[in-house]
């Protein structure tokens, strides 16, 4: 390897990496907001509670979705057929665990406060829409995967001598 081609690595890397520390700082700015807006949600019933999962997947959603695809024009990187993948893939991502988080609510319901609080509020909540973030962070990226080769990490189909013909 050449010292350029280093160079050009560990520019990407950082790069990459700074990506997505804003975008876990744009999804955590979102939730910020949201619990600005709407300070004391009423934990007392299902519904009232179901809006703290629903606000942290929606922001999540729009604050990965919007960094990660400003980082991509500024590096012109973009392939416009990919922008609904990519936030479809992020809102599964964010989705999965805060789905999962609501099916322990449910189970638990709200009704027996001090388990709900101990379960739910104490325990899962934390863990579940943690994972949420980094899940989403990780659906941005699908697209990407999906479309490079399987060994080489270069674009499907391609090699040195440019695209290949269909046959």
């Amino acid at each position: 390897m050449r010292t350029v081609e280093i160079v050009e690595i560990v520019v990407n890397f950082l790069f990459w990496a700074l990506t997505v520390v804003m975008q876990a700082a744009a999804a955590l700015a979102g939730v910020f907001t949201f619990s600005a807006l709407y300070p004391q949600p009423d934990l007392a019933t299902i519904g009232g509670w179901l809006f703290i999962p629903i606000s942290v997947w929606a922001s999540y959603t729009v604050g990965i979705s919007v960094v990660g695809w400003a980082a991509l024009r500024v590096r012109r990187l973009v392939n416009r057929g990919e922008a609904l993948a990519r936030v479809g893939w992020v809102a599964l991502g964010a989705g999965i665990p805060a789905l999962a988080l609501v099916a322990i609510a449910l189970a638990v319901g709200p009704g027996n406060r001090g388990e709900f609080e101990a379960a739910v509020l104490g325990a899962w909540q934390p863990i579940l829409l943690q994972l949420a973030m980094l899940t989403g962070i990780a659906g941005f990226y699908v697209p990407g995967w999906i479309r490079r080769g399987p060994s080489t990490g270069e674009e499907a189909g391609q090699d040195d001598a440019g695209p290949r013909p269909n046959p």
